[in-house]
């Protein structure tokens, strides 16, 4: 039986040697781990594996791919395998609260981090609890509904 895919997207050669090196060395006994160097590529090995359905469990692209936006590559993809998970790589310097792919993930349950407590407001949590979770709480209890 053929294994579950990782598929991951990226321009940036280093990126994605070094991402397919980790999460292979990690999960290849499990998973097979895919790399596409643009979202064009990419579409079409992930076209190609829904014709024979082969079963991709998760896709992780790049913010910055050259051929379309990120957000819109995930968006097509979660089309062609809608079980899939999908990662949106995004530089630790290039983000805030009110970056558009943020916000687009900003739905009921969605997660969201962020790298600023300060951008981490105080939250109420089940049973009344009130904690200030930093950068690692699930931020889709706080977000509103997308419109």
């Amino acid at each position: 039986m053929q294994r579950p895919i990782f598929l991951l997207v990226s321009g940036d050669g280093l990126r994605l040697d070094a991402l397919r090196d980790d999460l292979s060395r990690r999960y290849q006994a499990d998973y097979q781990v895919s790399v596409a160097g643009s979202a064009a590529a990419a579409l079409t090995m992930l076209a190609v594996q829904a014709g024979s359905d082969a079963e991709v469990a998760l896709v992780i692209a790049d913010e910055r791919l050259a051929d379309m936006p990120a957000v819109d590559f995930l968006a097509r993809a979660h089309g062609l395998h809608p079980e899939a998970k999908r990662i949106l790589l995004i530089n630790h310097g290039d983000w805030s609260p009110g970056h558009p792919a943020i916000l687009l993930a900003r739905a009921p349950g969605s997660a969201t981090t962020s790298g600023s407590p300060a951008a981490c407001p105080e939250r109420t949590w089940p049973a009344g609890q009130s904690t200030r979770r930093g950068c690692s709480g699930p931020a889709s209890r706080s977000a509103p509904p997308m419109a």
